[in-house]
């Protein structure tokens, strides 16, 4: 017979072999598109994890180096010279946090992958159409790729707090 009966859809239900072809194409990429956003979306958990603790750090470091710095100031227990040191460490750790802004990093990973969670959800929950959600997709990320916190972007917090809204 050229009907052959859909895996799962019963004994009422019937396409022909190309429908059933072009539907198991159409869970293909669905499947596909699907992996892609699981996929970028673990990455940017990643490294949002990686810029928190990198973060957390260095703020931690500054901290514990100032209230070192006075202690040893207080106790008169170290030489002018390590003193000095010491108290250089607080300033240099924040430079190299607002430097290398992993605060930003955090915060812009953490933006990307709930929107590619919520891009996951409109695929699979939503039924949106594979078309609209790769679209979608490739113009979020070309636009939050524009506004990715690098080395040499010096902003203000207002500006910080503009950047990230898409």
């Amino acid at each position: 017979s050229r009907f052959t009966p859909r895996v799962g859809g019963g004994s009422a239900f019937f396409v022909r072999p190309q429908q059933l072809f072009t539907l198991q194409m159409h869970d293909d990429k669905k499947a596909e598109l699907r992996q892609r956003l699981i996929l970028r979306r673990d990455f940017d958990n990643k490294w949002a994890i990686v810029n928190f603790v990198c973060s957390q750090i260095f703020v931690g470091t500054s901290v514990l180096a100032s209230f070192g710095t006075c202690v040893v100031a207080a106790s008169n227990s170290a030489s002018p010279l390590a003193l000095g040191i010491l108290a250089a460490l607080p300033g240099s750790v924040i430079m190299i946090d607002r430097s290398f802004r992993f605060q930003d990093r955090w915060r812009w990973h953490c933006i990307v992958s709930t929107k590619f969670a919520q891009l996951e959800q409109k695929l699979t929950i939503e039924d949106g159409s594979i078309d609209e959600v790769s679209k979608e997709m490739s113009d979020y990320l070309y636009e939050m790729e524009k506004k990715y916190p690098s080395h040499s972007q010096v902003m203000g917090n207002e500006a910080v707090d503009k950047r990230y809204v898409a």
